[in-house]
């Protein structure tokens, strides 16, 4: 599955919402350890905002997609 494919997916199943075009999680799935956000100040003084996946996200997405991922 292509990456744009799997975060529409996981928009879709309510893990990640967009918020001024930057992926966040709900809070169902931070409270779950699958995602983290990071931010901060780049080196021109634009703020940030990165949401990663933890090791535990890439478990259960493995588990949960794992049919849809060999496509």
């Amino acid at each position: 599955m292509p990456e744009r494919a799997l975060v529409n997916r996981l928009v879709e199943d309510k893990y990640l919402y967009r918020q001024s075009g930057v992926l966040l999680p709900y809070q169902s799935a931070r409270t779950k350890d699958l995602f983290t956000v990071k931010t901060g100040t780049a080196e021109h003084g634009h703020n940030y905002t990165q949401t990663r996946v933890t090791s535990k996200g890439i478990e259960f997405i493995a588990s949960r997609y794992a049919s849809e991922l060999m496509l």
